[in-house]
C-alpha cells in the first residue's frame, strides 16, 4: 500500500485518474485488520486508480463530503491530471453531488497573468444512473453561474467597472429568452429621485447605474405585466469602496473590489433560475456605484432626501451600502409586486467579527423566509445565522436633524444589526430577509474548500430555496 501523496505519480497515464471511495472503519475494528484505512487519505490501487477513505462521521455533517472533494482537488492540482473520473457505485447520489460540489468549488481558478492558464479540471462520473447524470448536468449549469459570480467579484475594479459589469450581464442575458434587462443611468436616477444612490457615487468619475433583470418563464423577452414576482432580489453593487471622504486605511482597501458581490450574486441567481428552467418569476435589482473621495463627494453631515421621501443624515460615508440598498428596495416596493424579497450585501465588518468566515448573518421581518433560507444554507453548506431586528435597535439610528442617520451610536456596537435596521426603514411588507455576507463572500486565505478570493456564496443557497421552498 502506498499513500498517493508519498509517490511521484509515475502511475498516472494520459493525465486521467479514476477515484473510488470507502468509509473509514471504527477504530476498534481497524486494529484487527492488516491494513488500517486512515480517513482523508488517498491510496494507490493500480495504474490510474486511487481510493479515497471518507471519515465515518460524514452522515452527521454533509459538509464533510464537500471538504473531501476539496481535499482531493488539493492533491490533484499539484499534478498533471486534466480529468478525474468518480466511481459512484458505493454511495448515494446526494453524497456524490456534495462531493462534486466541493471539487468544483476548490478547482476554480482566477488570474489574469500573461501566461496562459491551464483549463479547469474536468470531472466525470463512472457507473452513474440516468437520474444522477441529470443531477450532475444541472450541477454543472449551476456552477457556471457560481463561477460567473466569482469572476466578477475577483475582477479588479479597473477592469470590472460599472459599465463593464453591465456589459457582461447584458452578454449573458442574450442567451436567455425569458430574461429582460433595464438599465437606469445617472440622469434617470436623478429624475426618479434616487438620491441615496447618487450621493454615494458623487465622488467618482464613473457615474452610478441601476440594473434591473427580470425572469418570467411564461413570457419571452418582456416584463411580467399583471402578475407578481415570486421572488425579488436586491444586491449591493459598490464596484470599489474607498470609504469616500470617511476614507478607509490603505490595507482595508486592498480587497474592496469585492464590495459588489451582492450585485453579482443576485444577477447570477436570476440567470441560473432561467437556465435551469425553474418555474418561478424572479426580479433582481442591483445599484452600481463607486464610493470615492473628491471635491464633489458627499460629506459627513450631509442630509439626503431618499427615494422614499425619508431624509437621511450621512455621518459616515463608509456606511454607503445601506444607502444604495435603501433607495433600491424602496423603488422595488413602489414599482413591482413580489411575494418575497432577499437582499445580499457585503455590508459590515462587524459581521466578520461576529461570525468569522463560516457563516453569513441573516436578519429580517419574515420568519418563514428566514427559516427556509437557514435550512437551505445547512443543506448547501452556505450557512446563515439569524440576528435580531428588534425595535430597540432602531433607536440607534434616530437623527437629531433628519428622519434617520446612517450609523449607530459610538460604543453601543451591534454594527451588523444597525445596518439591517437602517435598510428595514425602506421595507414596506413583512416579506423581507437581509443577508450580510461580508464574512463569506470573499476570503483572503484558504477556508474549507475555498481557495483565496471570491466564493460565489449565495447562488447555490438561493437556487436550493427556489427549487425546494419557495411557494
Amino acid at each position: 500500500m502506498e499513500m498517493i501523496k508519498d509517490i511521484y505519480f509515475k502511475t498516472i497515464e494520459n493525465s486521467e485518474l479514476t477515484i473510488f471511495f470507502s468509509v473509514a472503519e471504527a477504530q476498534e475494528t481497524n486494529k484487527e485488520k492488516k491494513e488500517v484505512k486512515e480517513p482523508n487519505k488517498l491510496y494507490v490501487r493500480g495504474n490510474n486508480v486511487i481510493e479515497y477513505v471518507i471519515p465515518n462521521n460524514f452522515k452527521e455533517d454533509t459538509d464533510i463530503i464537500r471538504k473531501v472533494g476539496g481535499h482531493i482537488i488539493d492533491y490533484l492540482l499539484n499534478i498533471y491530471v486534466k480529468r478525474v473520473n468518480i466511481d459512484v457505485s458505493n454511495f448515494d447520489s446526494q453524497m456524490i453531488i456534495n462531493l462534486i460540489e466541493g471539487m468544483m468549488i476548490s478547482s476554480y481558478q482566477f488570474n489574469i497573468k500573461s501566461k496562459a492558464v491551464e483549463p479547469r479540471l474536468e470531472i466525470g462520473l463512472v457507473n452513474a444512473n440516468k437520474s444522477l447524470e441529470k443531477e450532475y448536468e444541472e450541477l454543472k449549469t449551476l456552477f457556471y453561474y457560481v463561477n460567473m459570480t466569482r469572476d466578477l467579484v475577483n475582477g479588479p475594479a479597473n477592469i470590472v467597472t460599472i459599465d463593464e459589469f453591465v456589459e457582461r450581464i447584458k452578454k449573458e442575458a442574450k442567451n436567455h429568452e425569458h430574461i429582460t434587462l433595464k438599465v437606469f443611468n445617472s440622469d434617470d436616477l436623478e429624475k426618479l429621485g434616487m438620491n441615496q444612490i447618487l450621493a454615494v457615487g458623487k465622488g467618482s468619475v464613473n457615474k452610478p447605474k441601476l440594473l434591473i433583470m427580470t425572469y418570467n418563464p411564461s413570457q419571452k423577452n418582456k416584463e411580467s405585466q399583471n402578475n407578481e414576482y415570486d421572488l425579488a432580489l436586491v444586491g449591493k453593487g459598490v464596484i470599489f469602496d474607498s470609504g469616500g471622504l470617511s476614507i478607509k486605511p490603505a490595507k482595508s482597501m486592498e480587497t474592496m473590489k469585492e464590495d459588489m458581490a451582492g450585485a453579482a450574486t443576485v444577477m447570477a441567481i436570476t440567470l441560473a433560475t432561467s437556465k435551469l428552467r425553474l418555474n418561478k418569476k424572479v426580479i433582481a435589482l442591483a445599484p452600481l456605484v463607486e464610493n470615492m473621495p473628491s471635491g464633489s463627494a458627499t460629506k459627513p453631515g450631509d442630509v439626503i432626501k431618499s427615494y422614499s421621501g425619508k431624509t437621511v443624515e450621512v455621518l459616515n460615508t463608509d456606511a454607503e451600502g445601506r444607502l444604495i440598498l435603501g433607495d433600491t428596495i424602496a423603488y422595488a416596493y413602489k414599482n413591482y409586486k413580489f411575494k418575497k424579497l432577499i437582499d445580499f450585501a457585503t455590508l459590515t465588518g462587524a459581521c466578520i467579527i461576529a461570525l468569522g468566515p463560516f457563516a453569513a448573518a441573516i436578519l429580517g421581518n419574515d420568519e418563514t423566509l428566514i427559516k427556509d433560507l437557514i435550512e437551505s444554507g445547512e443543506k448547501t453548506g452556505e450557512r446563515l445565522w439569524q440576528l435580531p431586528t428588534w425595535n430597540d435597535y432602531s433607536e440607534l439610528i434616530k437623527s437629531k436633524i433628519a428622519d434617520i442617520k446612517n450609523i449607530g451610536i459610538d460604543g453601543l456596537g451591534a454594527g451588523t444589526i444597525v445596518g439591517a435596521v437602517f435598510i428595514k426603514e425602506f421595507v414596506e411588507n413583512k416579506n423581507w430577509a437581509h443577508v450580510d455576507f461580508a464574512s463569506t463572500a470573499f476570503h483572503e486565505q484558504k477556508i474549507k474548500y475555498y481557495h483565496p478570493g471570491a466564493t460565489g456564496f449565495g447562488v447555490r443557497l438561493v437556487i436550493d430555496y427556489v427549487k425546494n421552498k419557495l411557494n
